[in-house]
């Protein structure tokens, strides 16, 4: 069974494709615990691709309310540093309005925005404190095998040109297979508050943090393969 159920993924399970953060339901960080911020349900088979570039770029997120100024030096807490996964280091919004940055100080953990007194200000930045991201899969039953873990930090610190991210899942056949109705899940357990999204403005529409990436290739399959969920669930309880 277990051989032909491979067979079946190998020849089935071939469509290739890329995740992005619009893919998954999303949720703010926790600040110092271990919380889930993003998720995606599977409605057909998956295989996470191996040795293709991942690119996990997670945003620390700060809010202020303006006192006013043109403009305005707002005092970053978990330092600001440039990032080497995404093309925007630091993403701001006053109210509902992306706006560009007047001035970044990366040595002295500050952003300068222009402001009117009360605005309320929205920073997404690339954090140069330590945190953890991990990536697992969960079946619906609760078992879970976590899939690749890394620094934060060190991912935004990384030469991605150069040196990519990828995941190198080969301890069995089934270690990349995701079935259908099981979930791919993001944890971050970091010291300040990650974010993908916020409603700065108050109008309940989100601002998206642009700077914040969940690039994840993956090999989609058409329809479901029965047992396959089986199969995965006991290869993952005994990783």
């Amino acid at each position: 069974m277990s051989e032909e159920l491979r067979q079946m993924v190998a020849s089935e399970v071939s469509h290739r494709d890329t995740f992005s953060v619009a893919d998954f339901d999303t949720s703010p960080g926790s600040n110092g615990r271990r919380t889930k911020i993003a998720e995606y349900k599977t409605d057909r088979p998956l295989a996470l691709r191996n040795g293709v570039p991942v690119t996990p770029a997670i945003m620390a997120y700060e809010e202020f309310t303006a006192d006013g100024g043109a403009p305005e030096t707002l005092n970053l807490s978990h330092n600001p540093i440039e990032s080497g996964a995404t093309s925007d280091n630091i993403v701001v919004y006053v109210g509902d309005s992306e706006v560009q940055p007047a001035a970044v100080d990366y040595s002295a953990d500050t952003v300068d925005v222009d402001t009117t007194a009360g605005d309320t200000v929205g920073v997404f930045y690339a954090s140069g404190k330590q945190a953890r991201v991990e990536i697992q899969k969960t079946a619906p039953n609760g078992t879970h095998e976590t899939l690749w873990s890394g620094d934060v930090k060190l991912i935004h610190l990384r030469n991605h040109s150069k040196d990519p991210i990828t995941f190198e899942l080969t301890a069995s056949f089934w270690e990349s297979v995701i079935p259908t109705d099981w979930t791919l899940e993001v944890y971050v357990n970091a010291p300040y508050v990650a974010r993908f999204a916020k409603d700065v403005g108050g109008d309940d529409t989100e601002e998206r943090a642009t700077n914040a990436l969940l690039s994840i290739p993956y090999l989609g399959g058409t329809g479901e393969i029965a047992g396959l969920s089986r199969q995965v669930r006991l290869d993952a309880a005994e990783a």
